[in-house]
């Protein structure tokens, strides 16, 4: 039977109900329309991520890269009134859409800040983000001082030539937060003037930093994608087959699996799924018959920002698990049935969404041997 060519709307349903940011093959940020997927790529190499995913935030800082409104200018002692100047340098987004701000204090006492409120949960995690890099050739090298949610130690951030995301996570420890950037050389960091150039501050609840969220004069959230292939005729076989997945994880473990690809039937009783394992480097294996756990595998090591691939093969008493190229670990049990969706990200029911970017996902009608497995996972 000759291959029909499918474009991605032929075969994925996709929604999202806000844009969403991505970096283009062109290494710019762009935003994506809303219910269109983002293929991202890598901002300096400019090599293809895969299809990102990611949970709804909402940027709770305004006006993320126009830093002389709503932003306030603090000094203590001798300290300069921070100087800012909007749209001096073109941005990672390629538009002259970021920000110079000179910084000036002559002794250590001294503070030179700019800073902005934001209302947090006592105890909730918050992860803060800038881009920036030094506006000088004299200035590559100082540090500045970063801090939002809590009342921690401060952050010192290195001036590069280029910019760089700096990214910080805290827990709040109060109603009212403030995200604070600049010079206090008592605390650490350099003294003197610095200049840096910025663009897309964002602070988001959560336990690590998502795709930029641009606000102007009020917050923005984006929400969650979600990718689902609704119809698995005819390629699906339900009495044996194989999953072989490649992505690229974004986060660290969270306290529930979240999954990468699960085939279930809408429910949680009759699912196949491949996750990332609760606080654990690990990837997840699950099956589930009859609202009946009858495989669970976790295996291989993953980290944030690294490419694995992981093959789930399964035909009744006869799982197998390789990860990364590793040895196929064998599982028993029946083969869950009814199976109707694919739900990349997620799982249909009380999933935990994954923040990665799928590279693949190929399905095999049969199930392959396990020196299969281990071969094309290398």
């Amino acid at each position: 039977m000759a291959l029909v060519q499918k474009q991605f709307g032929d075969l994925i349903t996709f929604t999202r109900s806000s844009a969403g940011g991505r970096f283009n093959e062109r290494g710019l940020f762009e935003m994506v329309p809303a219910n269109q997927p983002r293929f991202d790529y890598d901002p300096v190499t400019k090599l293809p991520l895969g299809l990102l995913i990611e949970g709804s935030r909402t940027n709770l800082l305004l006006r993320s890269s126009n830093y002389s409104t709503l932003w306030a200018k603090n000094i203590v002692g001798d300290g300069k009134i921070p100087v800012v100047t909007p749209n001096t340098h073109v941005g990672p987004d390629g538009l002259m859409s970021a920000s110079t701000i000179r910084l000036e204090v002559p002794d250590l006492r001294s503070q030179s800040t700019i800073s902005q409120q934001f209302a947090t949960v006592d105890g909730q995690t918050y992860s803060g983000s800038i881009w920036i890099k030094a506006n000088r050739p004299e200035d590559v090298g100082k540090q500045i001082l970063m801090r939002h949610a809590g009342n921690v130690a401060f952050m010192t951030l290195t001036l590069t030539e280029n910019f760089k995301r700096a990214e910080r996570t805290e827990v709040a420890d109060r109603a009212v937060a403030v995200f604070q950037l600049g010079l206090r050389p008592e605390l650490g960091g350099s003294s003197g003037a610095v200049e840096f150039v910025a663009w897309e501050s964002q602070v988001e609840q959560g336990l690590f930093a998502t795709s930029n969220i641009p606000t102007t004069a009020t917050q923005v959230t984006r929400t969650a994608d979600a990718p689902t292939v609704n119809n698995l005729s005819p390629w699906f076989n339900p009495s044996e087959g194989t999953i072989l997945l490649s992505a690229i994880p974004l986060q660290s473990a969270l306290s529930l699996p979240s999954q990468f690809v699960c085939i279930d039937d809408g429910t949680l009783n009759n699912r196949m799924e491949v996750s990332q394992a609760a606080q654990s480097s690990g990837i997840r294996t699950q099956s589930n018959a009859g609202g009946k756990g009858v495989m669970d595998i976790v295996t291989g090591k993953i980290s944030p920002g690294e490419i694995f691939k992981s093959a789930l093969a399964y035909k009744s008493g006869d799982y197998a698990v390789s990860v990364n190229g590793g040895t196929a670990i064998k599982g028993a049990g029946d083969v869950p049935t009814g199976l109707r969706l694919m739900v990349i990200g997620s799982r249909s029911s009380l999933g935990a969404r994954q923040n990665c970017c799928i590279q693949s996902i190929r399905y095999y009608s049969r199930r392959l041997s396990n020196s299969e497995l281990e071969a094309l996972t290398k």
